[in-house]
């Protein structure tokens, strides 16, 4: 039970990844500064700016994935910086960490001083190679969410869930709707009917 609105019924989500990475440069005094400052914070931003902005979750719908900058604070010695890959595809998800290694060795000959080091973690899988292979259990939750007698919403979810995590974990588990609406913001909520539905369904 971890899915979004009434009906909800996902059997596939992200594939995703976490680049983590670090900027390293050479802080001087402003006033001294040229040809020997390399500006950590500065670089890192222009770093970021070079990333595809039409690539971002403000840019993309459906099954179109993206970079997403979680955070980024520093200062002049060192930055460090959060991006999120996300596709349905892990083969688009290679081109995008192909491309921020393209930009960490462009970005390290284009500033003499500065080095980038970039750490890359897989934070889940998408959970449609596993639930192929058990068809039967897709089947069955369409079953129980039609006998709650709620229409069946069959959807990716464009982001992670529990059940990726337990698919790969040997259990097969497609994500049940729990109802709430607007998630990760401050008009996050959830309509009474939804959970009593849930509650039926499973």
């Amino acid at each position: 039970l971890d899915g979004g609105e009434m009906g909800e019924l996902e059997a596939e989500c992200f594939d995703a990844w976490s680049a983590r990475l670090v900027f390293d440069g050479s802080n001087i005094h402003p006033g001294y500064a040229k040809n020997k400052m390399v500006n950590a914070i500065g670089i890192a931003s222009r770093f970021m700016a070079a990333l595809p902005e039409a690539q971002t979750p403000e840019h993309t719908a459906d099954r179109e994935g993206f970079y997403h900058l979680a955070n980024l604070k520093g200062d002049e010695s060192q930055a460090v910086a959060t991006v999120y890959l996300r596709d349905f595809e892990a083969a688009a998800n290679q081109h995008r960490i192909d491309f921020l290694k393209k930009l960490v060795g462009l970005f390290e000959q284009r500033y003499p001083g500065l080095s980038i080091d970039l750490q890359l973690t897989q934070q889940y899988r998408n959970m449609r190679t596993v639930l192929e292979q058990h068809p039967q259990v897709t089947v069955l939750a369409q079953e129980a969410i039609t006998r709650a007698g709620v229409e069946v919403l069959q959807r990716s979810i464009r982001g992670g869930t529990d059940g990726a995590a337990l698919c790969f974990m040997g259990m097969p588990t497609p994500n049940l709707f729990a109802g709430g609406l607007n998630f990760h913001s401050k008009t996050e909520w959830i309509p009474v009917i939804a959970l009593q539905k849930a509650c039926e369904v499973v």
